[in-house]
């Protein structure tokens, strides 16, 4: 009886101990399933980020094209105006030249 006794004893201290392993490895994939969804909900707050940033950089590319072009036509129509200026100035006939 008294070894019968202490094989029980030895048996349930081994499940207890594979149920305290069980326990733990429970716990710890909880944790990592945690620490899994932290890690998506990161991943999805960084995606909309860079989302937001590359909008960001859509408009101001957009507004740099504008800028330049405004640029370009402004550059045109000042040549457009000094051509014209050139031109009368060439055109003009001073009195002292009707002599």
């Amino acid at each position: 009886i008294q070894a019968a006794k202490l094989e029980y004893e030895s048996a349930l201290a081994a499940y207890q101990e594979l149920d305290v392993q069980q326990v733990t490895k429970q716990k710890n994939m909880v944790a990592l399933e945690e620490e899994f969804e932290a890690s998506k909900l990161r991943i999805m707050e960084a995606k909309q980020e860079l989302e937001k940033i590359v909008q960001e950089e859509k408009a101001l590319q957009e507004e740099s094209t504008r800028v330049v072009a405004h640029m370009e036509e402004l550059k045109s129509s000042s040549n457009a105006t000094n051509l014209n200026s050139n031109q009368k100035r060439n055109n003009y006939i001073s009195p002292t030249t009707i002599k």
